[in-house]
């Protein structure tokens, strides 16, 4: 995964590579180094407001307390109901 990631980083926007991939309820922020300040959940929210906003043209309403459902695994988002989806 490491390889494939450093192939397509100067090809992509990064943020965005890095929201597909921790958004992927088997990755998460799992392989990446948990110091760094930029790869904290808090600056990939801003990431994530970012975006909505840029396609949607909107404010999110709920974006944000999902995504923190989603970090704390929280029901939908818990590993059991996304190992009965994801095999």
């Amino acid at each position: 995964m490491i390889d494939r990631l450093k192939k397509r980083w100067d090809q992509w926007e990064q943020p965005l590579l890095l929201l597909s991939f921790m958004l992927h309820p088997k990755y998460r922020l799992e392989y990446f180094n948990s110091e760094l300040n930029n790869l904290s959940y808090t600056s990939l929210g801003r990431y994530l407001t970012y975006y909505y906003k840029a396609w949607f043209k909107k404010r999110p309403k709920q974006l944000l307390l999902e995504f923190e459902d989603f970090c704390k695994k929280v029901e939908p988002f818990n590993d059991e109901t996304f190992g009965t989806i994801w095999r």
